[in-house]
């Protein structure tokens, strides 16, 4: 995503971040704010405290109200041409941004959930986006390489220990070919997807919209839509099936979830906060 838009109106009238804009405001509804040390004060009076180096040509846009949740953004030394963009987020969110790369942008999309993520993001041009009405207890992402992206669509439930990764970190070397065998690779998670406890990602895998994943899971693959897979690596334990936030949902929260899922239905009274989460 080598040169992605760099700010809402932008990313939005893309596509990039759907019809729910990934619950970012209106754009008349947002501010920016520059890493000049006078706006690096006015960020730390908002909840996000920025570390390291200013770069060059960073930014972040933040609602013109509200909170943020807790954000920390450290800046590596070459960093620069980055836009960090927030939604309104509860103040139970927290967020740990390490951004060492150039032209990158990160959306947190709104959300009244629980969210705690450690991003590190590297490389030219990559894209992290978090979609609205999210919620993830420990989510750890790791994006790395050239017009790579993360993108976790709305809705979507990730529990503790959840990594995804775009890159294996080190390089697999094929001796005749004399090249790198493992390159860098997108991560998709459709929306309303659940990631159960110690899931890890890997790189060139999507997950489709509705489906669940079991705890301790390691997918290399893709999933179809609404799947249950689990198991090292994982595979499919049932397909057709989807999920709830609540372990005993009534017939009309069934109903109204199946609808939601698999004919794209408004949500029916619930939000990322409504249920437990494992």
């Amino acid at each position: 995503m080598i040169d992605a838009p760099k700010d809402p109106d932008g990313l939005y009238r893309s596509g990039l971040l759907g019809a729910d804009r990934a619950g970012l405001p209106e754009p008349a509804d947002m501010v920016d704010f520059d890493l000049s040390p006078g706006g690096i004060a006015a960020l730390a009076a908002r909840g996000v405290a920025v570390t390291g180096a200013a770069g060059a040509d960073n930014w972040v846009w933040l609602p013109r109200t509200g909170t943020v949740g807790q954000v920390t953004l450290r800046l590596l030394r070459q960093a620069s041409g980055n836009a960090i963009l927030l939604g309104p987020r509860s103040d139970r969110c927290r967020a740990a941004l390490t951004v060492g790369g150039h032209r990158g942008v990160v959306v947190l999309g709104g959300t009244t959930g629980t969210v705690n993520l450690k991003l590190t993001m590297n490389g030219l041009g990559n894209l992290f986006i978090q979609g609205a009405e999210g919620s993830a207890n420990s989510l750890d992402c790791l994006l790395d390489g050239e017009g790579r992206r993360i993108a976790i669509g709305a809705g979507c439930m990730i529990s503790y220990g959840v990594q995804l990764r775009t890159s294996d970190s080190h390089a697999i070397l094929d001796i005749a070919g004399g090249c790198q065998v493992n390159m860098p690779e997108d991560v998709v998670v459709e929306p309303h997807v659940w990631l159960a406890r110690d899931v890890v990602v890997m790189k060139g895998v999507t997950i489709g919209r509705g489906s669940a994943v079991g705890a301790r899971s390691l997918v290399t693959a893709d999933v179809a839509p609404c799947t249950l897979v689990a198991g090292v690596p994982a595979r499919v334990l049932r397909q057709g099936v989807t999920w709830s936030r609540a372990s005993r949902p009534d017939a009309r929260r069934i109903a109204a979830r199946i609808a939601e899922v698999v004919e794209g239905a408004a949500p029916a009274g619930g939000t990322a906060t409504t249920d437990a989460e494992d």
